[in-house]
Formats: structure tokens, sequence, C-alpha cells
């Protein structure tokens, strides 16, 4: 956009009824187009009216192109501006000359392979694909409104191929019908500048969104001051939080995080307060009974987004009703039911209420889920890919400056979600560390067993296992955490209550899982030390009980997985 647009585009808002104040100017910054308070020194509450006449509502998109109202209004919103782009001399031709290019809007929709590598090992990563194939999706059926078809198969593109097509066809002028690449500019127009239009007509759909020239010029910033003002006659924006430093006035588009900004607007935030670790949980296997004894909720994404724009904020591969998403943020670092779902999937199946055994193997599983998840993959940071310089379609000022924008908002983004993980790993493991102190009576290590049962010393000689502790392999424990089951069983004397082991121990009755061969392989050991041990009167079905009391009232502990006994407790 060139100054002598803007100033088109302002007189002709001006002309037909649009109200700005005095005291606002917009100038080029480097943000884009920003709006600034002429005087600092000059107490006001800068405002701009916008007449019903302006703004760009379904309605018209339905109107104009004799669309049917079975069409999403959405998709018939993203019709109109690819109509109107076609024909620069349609009635809002100042307003679409000055949108924004394609590559210009930054969002990840558009990024060349080697710019998706920015992202990988994040939640976006795999949200970009996804959404470009629902985006494809959506554009067939768009021209099926139109009684149109398009014979290119980007259905079978792989990512560079999607990217190569995207900057061929909006290389050329916008036709109408539209290719796929000026459909997708006009999706990311109606993303990245829309508004609700409920706020105007409370009987359309939720997904239905409006248009407000001049209105959409105003940047976003967390918590500024605005008000929104809708009625018959128009739209106004009140500006009442004063302007920044250097003047510039900001709109609040609502609370969002780095990844909705980052995919539907086409930046991030540093320091983001309302960034967001988006966590996607298939619930389909989880018993109801434990859902309800733990009282789990099972949010959908739908319960958190502020998007003007149906699935924007989502990049989750699966959608399915037992689908739950957890939203982690800076407010509650551990969402509200996340540790409680873990837990309820841990729990013994004759359990009737919570239990600290459930909880702290919820706790260990979610710290090795998110390990999994992000570990070496939050934390690889690229580096900017210098080799593009020149080569393809970067050969020009403007396509070498939106690369740099889109690194540096990668790199954003991919902080603010390690910043989240990390903040999250610690409350975590604050939190098993609070639990083991408040219950310590409750909980019985292997370094217990062996510093305060002397009959358990004995055994570690007789098997030449070292008494220290800390080198111990995880074999050994298995082994004499077993063998400390079995004695104690027998009634030797022990520095626990063990009561409720014996109890344990009488009540399960071993089956066939997986487990079986591991404790055949351990009985094997044990035999060829039972003359020390006295294990004659030791079967196998022995040990495989041995095995379950363990598993049901245990858990794993730390990176180590240290098997650590609990005594069976309710919370």
């Amino acid at each position: 956009m060139s100054q002598t647009n803007l100033t088109a585009l302002i007189e002709w808002s001006k002309s037909n009824g649009c109200k700005i104040s005095e005291l606002i100017e917009f100038q080029f910054s480097a943000n884009g187009i920003s709006a600034f308070l002429k005087n600092l020194n000059v107490p006001s509450e800068p405002s701009v009216f916008l007449p019903t006449s302006m703004i760009i509502s379904p309605r018209i998109a339905y109107s104009e192109l004799n669309l049917n109202e079975t069409a999403s209004p959405v998709t018939a919103l993203k019709l109109l501006l690819c109509q109107w782009k076609a024909n620069p001399e349609s009635q809002f031709g100042p307003y679409v000359t000055c949108l924004p290019s394609l590559r210009n809007i930054g969002s990840p929709l558009t990024f060349s392979p080697e710019e998706l590598i920015l992202l990988s090992g994040t939640n976006m990563y795999h949200g970009v694909i996804l959404k470009r194939k629902q985006l494809i999706a959506e554009y067939r059926k768009a021209l099926s409104y139109l009684g149109v078809k398009n014979s290119t198969d980007y259905e079978e593109y792989d990512q560079g191929e999607i990217f190569n097509s995207l900057m061929e066809e909006i290389s050329s002028e916008c036709r109408y019908p539209p290719s796929f690449a000026w459909f997708l500019w006009a999706h990311l127009i109606v993303t990245s500048r829309g508004f609700p239009y409920k706020l105007i007509d409370p009987n359309t759909s939720d997904d239905a969104v409006m248009l407000l020239p001049i209105i959409d010029l105003f940047n976003h910033k967390p918590r500024s001051k605005v008000t929104w003002i809708p009625s018959f006659e128009g739209f106004e924006l009140k500006l009442q939080g004063g302007a920044e430093k250097n003047g510039e006035l900001f709109n609040n588009y609502g609370p969002k995080g780095n990844e909705e900004l980052l995919m539907g607007y086409g930046f991030a935030l540093v320091d983001n307060e309302n960034e967001q670790l988006q966590l996607t949980i298939d619930v389909n296997d989880i018993c109801t009974k434990f859902l309800q004894i733990w009282q789990v909720p099972l949010p959908q994404l739908k319960e958190y987004t502020c998007s003007v724009c149906a699935d924007e904020s989502s990049t989750s591969s699966q959608s399915s009703s037992t689908i739950v998403v957890f939203l982690s943020n800076k407010n509650r670092v551990l969402p509200e039911g996340l540790l409680e779902l873990f837990a309820s999937r841990r729990a013994n199946i004759d359990d009737t209420q919570k239990t600290l055994k459930a909880l702290l193997n919820g706790l260990s599983d979610l710290r090795s889920a998110l390990e999994s998840k992000f570990r070496k993959k939050l934390d690889k940071f690229q580096s900017f890919p210098l080799t593009l310089k020149g080569t393809g379609y970067f050969n020009s000022e403007e396509m070498m400056k939106s690369l740099q924008t889109n690194y540096e908002n990668a790199c954003i983004y991919r902080q603010s979600q390690l910043d989240l993980w990390l903040s999250l790993k610690q409350k975590l493991k604050s939190l098993e560390k609070e639990l083991l102190k408040q219950h310590r009576p409750r909980v019985i290590t292997i370094k217990d067993i062996m510093t305060k049962e002397l009959f358990m010393q004995d055994v570690a000689i007789q098997l030449r296992l070292p008494l220290a502790i800390n080198i111990l392999s995880s074999s050994d424990i298995e082994i004499l955490i077993r063998i400390w089951v079995l004695r104690v069983t027998e009634g030797a004397q022990s520095h626990f209550n063990t009561a409720w082991v014996k109890r344990e121990f009488a009540s399960v009755s071993p089956g066939v899982g997986s487990e079986v061969a591991e404790v055949c392989d351990m009985y094997e050991y044990l035999k060829a030390s039972s003359q020390c041990l006295k294990l004659n009167s030791w079967s196998l079905k022995d040990l495989m009980k041995a095995d379950l009391v363990i598993e049901r009232n245990s858990y794993a502990k730390g990176s180590k997985r240290e098997t650590v006994l609990i005594c069976p407790t309710n919370l």
C-alpha cells in the first residue's frame, strides 16, 4: 500500500459517513499501518464511528453474489472479497486496494517448506498442514456454491508444491471465481480483520463475521482499554486507555495466545500474557466411572477460543467427541482437570475414591507425556534460512523482508511455548515434592527398606548386591522390593506397619499379562539363590502375587522411574 492509497482510503471513508476523531492520524510504521494520537498533551477519548452502510457483512455477500443462505456466512464473505479484488471499481474498491498482500499478512499458512521447519516440534507445525487441507476442502465447497470447478489437484500436493502454487497464482491478478491462493488471501483477511457479526445482528450464526474499514487499521495490544459500541446506526470504537509513549493507539482483540495470533493474524507478541500451551488428549480409553470419581472436566476447544472464525485458534490434528483440550497459561500453568485426568487412568479397578497412588502415578505419567511431546523439540531453535536468499520466489526485497518477519515471529512463538512448558514442568515437580512430603508416613522407598529393615541388608549380602542405594540397578531394586513383600507376608519383623501388604497379598489373584514373562525371569534368577534365601516355600504364584501388590500400590518416581511403595490412602 502506498501513502496515496492510504489517503484515498481515509477520504473515501469520510465521504461515506465514517467519523474519525481529529486527534487520530494513520501512518506507516514497522507494523504496517498504525493509528497515532496527534497531540499527547491533550486529554482526549478519540473514537471512530462507522455507519452501517460501510459495514461489510455476510448479508452483502449473499446479495451481491446471489448465494443461497445455506452457504456458510464466512465462506460467502471470502468469496465477496475475491470478487471485489477482481473488480477494483466496486463500491469498496478503495478499501480492498489497501488490504495487505498474501505474504505480507504473515500467517504460517503462506510459509515455504523451509519456513515451516522453523515451527517443527510445535503444535502449529502440524496445525498448518491440517489447516491447509481444511481450507482446500472449504475452497472446493465455495466453488460448488458458484457452480464451477478447479481441476488443480491441490489435495495431492506436498507442502513445497502448495507453496509454489500459492506464489504462482498470487502473482497473477485476482479473477473471479478465484484460484486457491486468492481464496486463502481472502481467508486471512477475514481472520485477521474480522469482527463478530453477532455484535450487530444477535440473530445471526455464531461464526458470522463482518469487516469494519478504518477500525481494522488499529493494531492489537492486550489490556488496551477500548469500548466497542454496536448500534442500528453503525459501529463505534472508543479508545479510553490513552496512547503509548510513541503516540500509537491500539484496539484490543481479546485474550489471544500467540498460536491464534500467528495463525490467524500473522504476528506474535513477546511476553504475551495470554499465551497458552495447547494439550490435546483422547479420552476414549478411560472408564467413565474413574472420570466421575476424579471429577474430570472434559473441555472442548470451543469453550476456550475467542476467535471470530471457527477453528482458527486450533492447531489440533484431531476432531472427535472423545478429544479434549487443556490449555496451560500464565495464570494457570497446570490446567484444571489435567492431572486428575491422568490420575483417573491409573486408578485400580476396585477404587471407589481418589487415591494417593493414582494421583502420584498420574503426575508421573503426565510428566513423562510432556517430556515425550516437547523435550528436544520446543527448544530446538532453527537458524535463519539464509540459503533461500536470491533463490526461487525469494529473489525480491519484499519476499526477504517477509522471510525475516516470519523468522522473528516463529522464534517468538516457539520461545513462548517453551517458557510455558518449562513452567508446567516446574509446577509438576514442585507438586510431586509437596505430595511426598505431606504423605511421607504413607510412602516406602527402596532407601527406607534397605536402611530400616535389617533382614533386607542380609538379603542384599546373600545376593551379592551393593548396600549403597545409589549404585543399585533398577532391576536390583525391583528384585529387592519383591523379596521385601514376600518376607513381610511370611511374618518377618518390619519397621513399618505392613498390615496393608498382607491384606493386599491375600486378596490379589495373579492373571495372565505381558508382565508374566518378566516375573518368570525374576523367579528363575531367585531360584538360583534359593539355598541362601530359603526360597523353597516361595512359588512362582507367590512372586506373581507380590508383583501385583506392588503394581497396585506403587508409582514410578522421577526420570529414573524408581519404584516407590504407597500405602493405600484415600484422598
